[in-house]
């Protein structure tokens, strides 16, 4: 309700003013509209995939005029068309600012349907022996298939490796796809190096042997070599070529071209003490030829000193076993040489007060190379005791080892029977300090 009554004017200091001078109660109702509402009428997708279904809202309630805004962004329309199956949403406003959301589904009943039956790819890798089949339901049969190979039935064989793409139309015309790939397996590899150089009487063992207890092996050459073993032994010269057969048939080929020279080769090398932590460790190359060139291979995070074609200096910090390989060239023959040096932990010394590598002033032999008469003179840092040891570098054999007391200067006299050739004089001092000579007896 609202107050309604007379008024009467009144002079007041500020001008003339209206004071009410009756009261009169009287009711007004306000109309309220009716309740904002939508629905909705539609169609269906008539083909999978398809486009075509129309929704219609039907708004009532509220104030017109209604706006529209539909969530595939169409707006202003209550009519929306050529619509995929799925829902959508409406938002409508009305005159005055109410607000009203409801959503619609697009129905697709009975679609086309493509099932796999059979997919099998290639049996051996390039092969050209795979196939699909699938099976179709739903829609309006009869189908009609249409392949990428131009194939126009629901099964394709003779298939490499590769996307194959169905395109399905039924009798009304609707359509759907099927997508396949099939893919190689892995080829049969034939692991053998790459053409390879023997020197003197190297021999090459080659092993092709695979994860198959099916399959076969089959060795041929240009020399009238041949065998059906996996491993063979390789003396002579000429190209090799093996073929693996798996037990699904699939082959694989390589082959390698071997060169042989009379030149000698080897590949040897001595440690010339024990090997400690914290320590300069000594590895001899000691092939006989040495080689026109040298490859030394040690693990990662190991010191290296120094490192020749004769000698490798390595220091180690952490105790255990290390894998060192040398490999010995002549030509491009190659000969490989491994040992493992066992690394201890270092011995405690007494301090010394010269800085590592200048314990040992001077040691020299001479004459040299020698008949087994000559002469050794070591100069030290400081008074010492020291072993000096005489090695066959053929055999790793000490030949002759001699301990001196308590010195700085020693001059040590020799005068031995060896056989001619080349020997290593090592030089070991008790505060880990070691140096090596070449000896040559004439």
């Amino acid at each position: 309700g609202i107050e309604l009554g007379t008024y009467l004017p009144v002079s007041t200091p500020t001008g003339q003013e209206y004071v009410l001078d009756e009261l009169i109660d009287v009711e007004r109702y306000l109309p309220q509209p009716d309740v904002l509402e939508v629905s909705f009428t539609k169609t269906v997708v008539s083909c999978s995939e398809g486009n075509d279904a129309r929704a219609t809202a039907v708004v009532t309630g509220g104030t017109k005029p209604y706006t529209y805004r539909w969530s595939n962004g169409v707006r202003d329309t209550p009519t929306i068309e050529n619509l995929f199956a799925r829902t959508y949403v409406l938002y409508v406003t009305d005159a005055k600012g109410c607000q009203l959301e409801g959503s619609v589904t697009i129905d697709q009943p009975n679609g086309l349907v493509i099932d796999p039956i059979s997919v099998k790819a290639p049996t051996c890798f390039e092969g050209d022996d795979g196939s699909i089949e699938v099976n179709v339901s739903g829609g309006n049969p009869p189908y009609s298939y249409r392949w990428n190979t131009g194939s126009t039935s629901n099964s394709i064989t003779g298939l490499t490796s590769g996307t194959y793409l169905l395109e399905l139309t039924d009798r009304k015309g609707c359509k759907t796809f099927y997508e396949e790939t099939l893919i190689d397996p892995d080829p049969i590899v034939v692991d053998m190096e790459e053409n390879r150089s023997l020197c003197g009487d190297q021999t090459l063992t080659l092993d092709i042997t695979i994860d198959d207890p099916s399959a076969t092996y089959l060795w041929s050459s240009d020399i009238g070599f041949t065998s059906s073993q996996s491993t063979v032994e390789i003396t002579r010269s000429g190209r090799y070529t093996a073929t693996i057969t798996s037990g699904l048939g699939c082959i694989g080929v390589g082959d390698i071209v071997v060169e042989v020279f009379d030149t000698p080769i080897d590949s040897d090398f001595l440690i010339t003490t024990q090997a400690y932590t914290g320590e300069d460790v000594i590895l001899v190359n000691v092939s006989e030829p040495l080689g026109d060139r040298v490859e030394w291979s040690i693990p990662d995070g190991i010191e290296i000193v120094s490192q020749t074609n004769e000698e490798l200096i390595l220091r180690f910090a952490d105790q255990g076993a290390y894998e060192i390989n040398l490999r010995s060239y002549q030509k491009d023959c190659y000969e490989d040489f491994t040992k493992t040096v066992l690394v201890q932990p270092a011995i405690e010394s007494p301090e010394v007060n010269t800085k590592p590598g200048e314990f040992i002033e001077e040691f020299i032999i001479y004459p040299n190379p020698n008949e087994g008469s000559f002469k050794t003179k070591i100069t030290l840092a400081e008074a010492s005791n020291v072993t000096v040891k005489i090695i066959d570098l053929m055999s790793g054999k000490t030949m002759n080892e001699r301990t001196e007391k308590n010195s700085i200067d020693f001059l040590l006299d020799y005068s031995m029977t060896m056989s001619s050739g080349v020997y290593l004089m090592l030089l070991e001092t008790p505060n880990g300090s070691s140096q090596t000579l070449k000896l040559v007896f004439e």
